[in-house]
């Protein structure tokens, strides 16, 4: 009976600890977060959080500075070779548009157009052409670094962390609305290392393309507590 009872103070102590570090480590995630929002909104008086939860990182490569800044490298390679695509789409579309006026009056303004600027409509043929190029060149280039880089990331020691904020805030002299925001802390969960609102669409792009490098597998953190 004796030895039952030291086991359950026992348990009970470590329970206690447990709770007692999460809810410094929530404190602390909460306070950075404040810190952030104040430094970086015009608007931060209007800030009222609703809900915090604190959870270990599973994407690992989201607590890595340099794979996030070439997949935001990706994401503008990416727009750039969508630009491209359009100015080879509005070519093709000119192109059919002279030939149906061609076919169905025998004359077209813009054929007569583009025969005089015929050099014009070439250079920019091969500027398209030199550019996507280019742009598939850098493309496949940084998908690389960030293939290997993703898969040559090592498990920390101690787990980096995932928090995620429901909060209220006004815009514009609006009405405020409530926000779902990512924060992704390193292990002493004093730094922010990329952030991110679910209405971000360019952040949450850049997450797709990297996942899509990724496997599907968890990140079994370690869970030591730390102060």
């Amino acid at each position: 009976m004796k030895l039952f009872k030291m086991f359950l103070c026992a348990l009970l102590g470590i329970c206690f600890v447990q709770c007692d570090t999460a809810e410094r480590r929530k404190a602390k995630a909460e306070d950075a977060i404040e810190k952030h929002l104040f430094e970086t909104i015009d608007n931060y008086q209007s800030y009222e959080k609703i809900s915090t939860e604190v959870d270990t990182l599973r994407d690992l490569w989201m607590a890595n500075a340099d794979i996030i800044a070439l997949a935001d490298e990706l994401c503008t390679v990416n727009d750039d070779l969508e630009k491209v695509e359009e100015g080879y789409a509005e070519m093709k579309a000119k192109g059919k548009r002279i030939a149906r006026q061609l076919v169905y009056r025998g004359y077209s303004q813009e054929w007569i157009d583009l025969l005089a600027n015929r050099s014009k409509w070439e250079a920019k043929k091969k500027q398209l052409d030199e550019n996507k190029q280019m742009l598939d060149s850098m493309h496949a280039s940084i998908s690389d670094r960030i293939y290997s880089m993703v898969y040559s990331l090592e498990m920390p020691k101690k787990p980096y962390w995932h928090v995620t904020q429901k909060f209220r805030i006004s815009e514009g002299g609006q009405d405020s609305k409530i926000h779902f925001a990512h924060y992704i802390f390193d292990s002493k969960m004093k730094e922010i290392i990329f952030s991110w609102d679910e209405n971000d669409y360019r952040a949450n792009r850049l997450i797709h393309i990297v996942n899509g490098f990724a496997q599907d597998e968890f990140f079994d953190a370690v869970t030591e507590d730390e102060e």
